[in-house]
């Protein structure tokens, strides 16, 4: 698989390492909705050097090199494929699903659950969550009048739902200072383009992986009871 597909998508799982290794790196495709799994490595530890062998041993076996690399934001995996291959394929940094956490874990820290139980104002939150399917250049002029409206419409926790909107807008939205725009520090929207994304057909983060590695953990579990 990994000689027709120009796209792998890489995850390490330590749950389902067996005693004495501390991490199975997983290397596969993705086909459609589907994580294929095609290459496993029992790793010792987590350095950028163990991972860089075991990229440059994939190389010694002919596998092409790939356009794309999808993995969670880790930069020693990062660093090892870099060490082997250097800036030849585009690095997809799975954000999706870390942004959506991210959000709701600020709701939850500034104790605006209630927001989230009134379909009324659950809509800001759910607009909030859409941004993630905008196209980057277009971000900041959805988010402004969401954020607007959601101030005028719920007055009573102004203070804190601004709050919880400054808090994503530099990372994530950027913003305009002295008649510039600054482009968001986070790569959200600056590198995974998720717009784009979705209009290859592409998976958008790494939901399949995650659940091939609770499979994996709970198969090696059956087994390490026995």
């Amino acid at each position: 698989m990994l000689l027709q597909r120009s796209i792998w998508s890489i995850d390490g799982t330590f749950h389902a390492a067996p005693f004495g290794f501390s991490q199975i790196l997983v290397i596969g495709v993705e086909i459609e909705h589907l994580f294929v799994p095609c290459a496993y490595a029992f790793l010792s530890s987590k350095l950028a050097q163990t991972y860089s062998d075991v990229f440059g041993l994939v190389k010694q076996l002919g596998a092409p090199l790939p356009t794309k690399i999808k993995t969670d934001i880790e930069l020693t995996i990062f660093n090892g494929f870099m060490a082997v291959y250097g800036n030849t394929a585009t690095i997809h940094f799975c954000f999706f699903l870390h942004f959506f956490k991210a959000i709701f874990f600020k709701i939850k820290e500034k104790k605006l659950q209630e927001i989230c139980c009134d379909p009324n104002t659950f809509v800001y939150v759910k607009g909030f969550l859409a941004l993630t399917f905008i196209k980057p250049v277009d971000v900041l002029q959805y988010f402004r009048p969401l954020r607007d409206e959601a101030s005028k419409q719920i007055p009573s926790i102004i203070n804190v739902l601004q709050g919880l909107y400054l808090y994503f807008e530099k990372p994530f939205v950027g913003f305009v200072q002295n008649s510039r725009f600054i482009r968001p520090s986070n790569i959200l929207h600056s590198n995974v383009e998720l717009f784009d994304t979705i209009c290859r057909g592409e998976q958008l983060d790494n939901s399949s992986r995650k659940s091939y590695n609770s499979l994996l953990k709970a198969l090696t579990s059956r087994y390490s009871a026995h």
